[in-house]
């Protein structure tokens, strides 16, 4: 069987707040390509969809057109999970009766949710989706004492080995997950973001023959290449300008072996970052598209913002201007980092700030309470 292995498309997604519609209706024509030439078994998409929980519809509508050349015209079936940039409840819309079109939803964290079955020459193979979860909605989906402590890793075990139990023994399987792997390698927004109490053992999937996953946008493997991430289709901030994105593919054989190669995507922008003196920046300046962050050595360069924007048939795309010698800069970089954070994340790192201590669990299950609250309403 073969797969492609995708993650983390963050539709809907604005960088220094500059829309991105432009560039994920891009690459995703050129994914739509890649189905076309690979010709699949299935898409697996891990998780984060939308870059919110209440999407632009511009987001929405850009899904439903994928959707549908994917699921109608191209007739290749797609799994999905929810992460956690996402709404559960949003995506679970329909979940049953899409299922009837090849549109497989995991959105909500059930404890007797099927496993995904594929056939194919060497008989079955069996998809666990696992949405991204909180240790505290494990604790009430499982029914475990609300007394008892539940870090992340205990709550992924504990989804996990539910999860094996539907699969018979023998059988191949393939595990799907919205998580961070421990010592898994992360971007600047990703440091901040998922922090360390989030760190998943991935022995926890060792019965499985492999792992995909989503929520760090580096791609890389993990456990002896068992455990993969896709990484995001784009760049979604200025710390991952080194990275290499593209997708996977993905063949399991007729032993449970498996192998995997990367397909590049070329953005229609790239992300970049330009450090130097003013003057030199300004005389060496050539023209792009890209989009631009300029870090200047210069301690107090007079009016650089404007002397560069001046360069605006050059920089066309020039997002920001900031002084690397400035401590101030540094602490805006982390504050426009925070537009990466979802609901839950930013209040717990305003918590955090206000009461030198983090969330505890009751008090992040309160929290996620009066957020679904809103979100019904709404």
């Amino acid at each position: 069987m073969k797969f492609i292995h995708t993650s983390d498309w963050h539709l809907g997604k604005k960088l220094h707040e500059h829309s991105l519609l432009d560039d994920q209706v891009y690459i995703l024509d050129q994914f739509l390509k890649i189905v076309d030439d690979e010709k699949p078994d299935a898409i697996v998409i891990a998780g984060d969809i939308y870059d919110s929980r209440i999407p632009p519809s511009d987001a929405v509508d850009l899904f439903n057109e994928v959707l549908n050349k994917i699921l109608l015209e191209k007739n290749v079936p797609i799994l999905c999970i929810a992460g956690n940039h996402d709404s559960s409840s949003r995506l679970n819309f329909g979940s049953k009766l899409f299922e009837k079109n090849n549109f497989f939803m995991r959105a909500n964290l059930e404890i007797n949710s099927e496993p995904i079955i594929f056939d194919d020459d060497f008989g079955k193979i069996y998809f666990s989706l696992m949405p991204y979860f909180y240790p505290a909605k494990v604790r009430e989906v499982f029914s475990l004492p609300t007394q008892e402590s539940i870090s992340y890793d205990d709550a992924a075990r504990i989804i996990i080995d539910n999860e094996r139990l539907k699969i018979p023994a023998g059988q191949r399987s393939i595990a799907v997950a919205h998580l961070f792997i421990i010592n898994s390698d992360r971007s600047e927004s990703e440091e901040e973001k998922v922090g360390g109490i989030d760190a998943i053992n991935p022995e926890h999937f060792a019965d499985y023959n492999y792992v995909v996953l989503g929520h760090l946008h580096k791609p890389q493997s993990k456990y002896a290449d068992k455990v993969r991430y896709s990484g995001s289709p784009l760049k979604y901030s200025f710390s991952e300008e080194n990275h290499h994105k593209g997708v996977d593919i993905v063949n399991i054989d007729g032993s449970g072996n498996v192998k995997f190669k990367q397909i590049p995507l070329t953005p229609k922008r790239d992300v970049r970052i330009i450090s130097g003196f003013l003057a030199d920046i300004l005389k060496e300046a050539k023209p792009t598209e890209d989009y631009i962050l300029v870090r200047l050595k210069d301690e107090q360069p007079y009016n650089a913002g404007e002397r560069l924007r001046q360069k605006g048939t050059l920089y066309k795309n020039l997002l920001g201007v900031e002084n690397i010698s400035d401590k101030s800069t540094q602490e805006s970089i982390a504050l426009q980092e925070r537009d990466n954070l979802n609901d839950v994340e930013l209040f717990s790192l305003f918590f955090k700030e206000m009461n030198n201590r983090p969330m505890n669990e009751a008090e992040q299950s309160a929290f996620m309470e009066c957020v679904e609250s809103l979100n019904k309403m709404e």
